[in-house]
């Protein structure tokens, strides 16, 4: 849902094109909100 706390981790996570077209090319929903996790928890160490 826009202007959830979970879209606005995908917009930050999305500015660099790479991580976006990596993104938008997930095929589940499972798959998108594994992608999130895994980047802000590696962003986070």
């Amino acid at each position: 849902m826009e202007g959830s706390e979970l879209y606005c981790m995908a917009t930050y996570l999305c500015t660099k094109a790479a991580n976006r077209r990596f993104f938008t090319q997930m095929k589940t929903k499972e798959g998108c909100l594994n992608w999130i996790k895994f980047h802000l928890e590696k962003g986070t160490k």
